[in-house]
């Protein structure tokens, strides 16, 4: 509250001052009352003050004194336009005057800003009273309502966003409060609302719901000719301060959504317990065939798994892609769940695929095709599928030169040890993390032999490792089959050739896939001369 003035003490001592107002009171009632009169009033915690007929302030409590923000004797005798901005002053006068020649109280709530800046509602009080000397004065009485008002704001902001329907309603369907999100279920207006029965409201329902109260849950129409299911909950009557008749809070919220989303989300459940128990069962099989050792018999069943496993897959694949068409867009909840199936599913393809490569034992469709244009476009394919920071460089020497081999087949050899390099960078010491990650290939064609190699500046391979990496179902990852690898080795044994790995634990590794150019050479022959 601003003061353009500040009065001295004793400044202004108007005629009909609070002394003979307190003289007058200490005649009629006695001293000892009056004084104990003066003392209770000094001491309340609401702002109290007298103006005379001249609207000049003959007195005022301790905490006037404190919200005006001087000491009271500089207060005394002041008018408002004294005390506050002429723009303020202004109002207060006028309607200060206008009671003193009717008499009639009267009644508001203001906003001012304190002197460190704080907005708050003051409600103000003031009627006219006659003095035992038979003049007039104006008593004034203000409370701070500012906390009391914010959480009617905040409350009302609440009932305005929640996406519950509120209704305050007396037993005769006379509205006492109601939100938007209620209007909305019942596809309402206001004025249609305060027309119709509270009965009518709830057509269809088996029960009073005024009568019976508690919760429970019905269908209702909307608006729109659709039935939704709603959760229904009326509370007592009871009566709130400030309100003339008791009444009913009913609660109106949609369970549509939720049953749908528990729909969807139940069904996730089951396609994740079915994707759960698929990899089990792989993981059982997997044990059983280390146990057993017999690499004849890996081949077969890994076969048997990947071809039964491609059912279920395909069925889960389609489910998901289904309820993502009916999933809301704004339900991220829900699509964070669909997006974590999908990229099992592709994990568990890629596994599929690879127990696919190791078992299958088909001899090799061989054809002539330039070695260095044919890499080059498969590295660039597979490069696009590689993390952002992986650098993919060629380094072709074939020129051109043919060379007999299956495309397709020789085309997972390079995926698996392309996947292979970028899978082995990640798990680089923490001072290399920040450091570049490359995968270099390279071709090289002698006179008995054509080869491609894959290097990555990885962490290279630890000797002990080095001797079991092309073990089937051997890998040092927490994720994967352990049969990339192997599957390659097998894929480059069956065009005569094989699979060379040079490694320096900590200074990458490299994997050299190598076969002949002429036909009837034998494996060890070969692999001897490269």
């Amino acid at each position: 509250m601003k003061c353009d003035a500040i009065k001295s003490p004793g400044a202004h001592q108007p005629e009909g001052s609070v002394q003979d107002l307190f003289s007058l009171t200490k005649l009629a009632e006695g001293q000892q009352k009056g004084e104990l009169f003066k003392s209770i009033v000094d001491n309340l915690p609401v702002s109290v003050f007298v103006k005379d007929d001249a609207l000049r302030i003959i007195y005022l409590n301790q905490a006037c004194a404190h919200r005006v923000g001087l000491p009271r004797d500089a207060i005394i005798g002041c008018s408002d336009l004294e005390l506050f901005t002429p723009e303020h002053a202004g109002v207060f006068l006028a309607r200060d005057r206008r009671i003193m020649d009717t008499g009639e109280p009267h009644h508001t709530e203001e906003e001012t800003e304190d002197r460190d800046g704080v907005l708050r509602v003051w409600s103000t009080t003031k009627v006219r009273f006659t003095g035992p000397n038979g003049k007039h004065y104006m008593v004034g009485a203000q409370f701070d309502v500012t906390g009391e008002r914010r959480r009617q704001a905040q409350l009302q902001t609440l009932t305005e966003t929640v996406p519950v329907g509120i209704w305050r309603v007396v037993k005769d369907g006379e509205t006492q409060f109601v939100n938007e999100q209620f209007l909305s279920f019942l596809g309402m207006t206001r004025e249609e609302l305060n027309c119709t029965s509270a009965a009518a409201k709830f057509t269809g329902l088996d029960r009073d719901i005024l009568a019976s109260g508690g919760q429970f849950e019905a269908d209702l129409v909307g608006p729109d000719g659709e039935r939704r299911r709603m959760l229904i909950v009326c509370s007592e009557a009871e009566k709130m301060p400030g309100e003339p008749h008791a009444a009913h809070t009913i609660c109106l919220c949609d369970l549509s959504e939720l049953k749908q989303l528990k729909s969807i989300n139940d069904e996730i459940i089951r396609l994740n317990g079915e994707l759960a128990a698929s990899l089990e069962r792989l993981k059982t099989a997997q044990d059983e065939i280390i146990r057993k050792g017999k690499l004849a018999q890996l081949g077969e069943l890994t076969a048997t798994i990947a071809h039964e496993l491609r059912n279920p897959l395909g069925t889960v694949r389609t489910s998901a892609f289904l309820i993502q068409k009916q999933a809301s867009p704004d339900n991220e909840k829900m699509l964070s769940h669909l997006q974590r199936i999908n990229n099992g599913i592709l994990r568990c393809d890629a596994i599929i695929t690879q127990l696919l490569d190791f078992a299958r034992n088909k001899p090799p469709r061989m054809q002539d095709e330039s070695l260095d244009d044919w890499l080059e476009t498969v590295v660039r394919e597979e490069a696009e599928k590689l993390a952002a920071d992986i650098t993919c460089t060629l380094d072709l020497c074939g020129n051109g030169r043919k060379v007999a081999f299956d495309p397709a087949q020789m085309s997972r050899v390079v995926i698996n040890l392309m996947s292979n390099a970028a899978e082995a960078m990640i798990g680089r010491g923490e001072a290399e993390q920040d450091a570049p990650r490359f995968i270099r290939i390279a071709t090289r064609i002698t006179d008995e032999m054509a080869e491609f190699s894959v290097s990555d500046n990885g962490p290279g391979i630890s000797p002990a490792n080095l001797k079991k990496i092309l073990e089937p179902l051997f890998t040092t990852k927490s994720f994967g089959t352990g049969l990339g690898l192997p599957a390659a080795r097998r894929i480059l044994e069956s065009h005569g050739g094989g699979l060379r790995i040079d490694s320096v634990e900590g200074m990458g590794a490299t994997f050299t896939a190598y076969w002949p150019l002429a036909v009837g050479k034998t494996t060890d022959e070969l692999a001897g001369a490269a």
